[in-house]
């Protein structure tokens, strides 16, 4: 099984996980830096360039947990600054655009449109809960980036394309990462991986 995504896959990168009564090794493909909205096909940042060549060496018929969007909800680098620049008319669109070209990417990756090799299943890990450092915007823009991915993966129902679900186990309260699971305030901490795996098996069998 894969890890495609940026630093949020560090605590989870060579752990191992039963899902199904069958043992996977959780294989690392790191891209820095990467941020959902360069799933859009077609783009050409270098971020982009690195995420398509990783794509391209992952096996057939791969189970590949994606892991991406922290960085698209950062105040100075994602939808926030695109906003404020004015390539988006509000947040709404700035999430809705940045869902949309994550999910399409990922669903001509399936699909065999992007001329690569096609994974079997893609899971899309949530953007981790907004911690206690997160400002109001991002902890807002955090849960609505989470929410319109879900629905578009639901309303897309690509066959193999999963939203994990997994955040009501890392928020009590449903909105702020439990401390228990922070690594850094920013990255969650390997100690989430039972509930990774329990997560997994519970979107395996949808």
């Amino acid at each position: 099984m894969y890890l495609l995504g940026e630093s949020h896959i560090l605590p989870l990168c060579w752990k191992n996980v039963n899902v199904e009564r069958q043992g996977y090794t959780l294989i690392p493909r790191l891209v820095m830096g990467l941020k959902a909205f360069y799933f859009k096909p077609g783009f050409s940042r270098r971020e982009a360039v690195i995420l398509r060549r990783h794509m391209a060496k992952i096996p057939e018929g791969a189970s590949v947990i994606v892991v991406a969007g922290e960085i698209d909800c950062r105040p100075y680098t994602g939808i926030l600054a695109a906003v404020e620049k004015g390539k988006y008319r509000d947040i709404h669109q700035g999430v809705a655009t940045t869902a949309f070209n994550f999910v399409e990417g990922l669903a001509a990756w399936m699909d065999g449109s992007l001329g690569l090799t096609r994974p079997g299943k893609v899971i899309i890990h949530p953007v981790r809960p907004p911690t206690k450092r997160s400002s109001l915007q991002e902890r807002d823009l955090i849960q609505e980036l989470n929410v319109t991915i879900d629905k578009m993966v639901r309303d897309r129902e690509v066959p193999g394309l999963r939203f994990l679900d997994l955040l009501p186990t890392l928020s009590k309260d449903g909105f702020l990462l439990e401390q228990f699971h922070s690594g850094d305030e920013v990255h969650l901490n390997s100690e989430y991986v039972p509930l990774l795996q329990d997560s997994i098996e519970r979107t395996f069998r949808q």
